[in-house]
């Protein structure tokens, strides 16, 4: 939730102008979606059609510190995908 606190309230990762996906939790098995306009989110559970993603649209766009940041996460640490990153799919204008 931190992550999205950021995307949705300040420019740490760029001016974000939407951003959804689906990321996993600490708890094996369990994901939550998210969609996210600038200052305001939403959270809900859900399951992923087979891997989790991330697409976030704005300009200027940070994708090293939102990588890095979600690499960070305590969940995604513990979460092991094939190749060890959640994509993140960037659309900057």
């Amino acid at each position: 939730e931190n992550i999205l606190q950021k995307l949705a309230e300040t420019t740490a990762y760029g001016e974000v102008l939407r951003a959804k996906g689906m990321l996993p939790t600490e708890n094996p098995g369990e994901w939550l979606y998210f969609d996210l306009v600038p200052e305001q989110y939403e959270i809900r559970e859900g399951k992923p059609d087979y891997t989790g993603k991330v697409c976030v649209i704005g300009a200027r766009l940070k994708e090293e510190e939102l990588n890095q940041d979600l690499a960070e996460d305590e969940c995604m640490a513990e979460y092991e995908l094939e190749d060890d990153i959640i994509p993140v799919f960037l659309i900057n204008g």
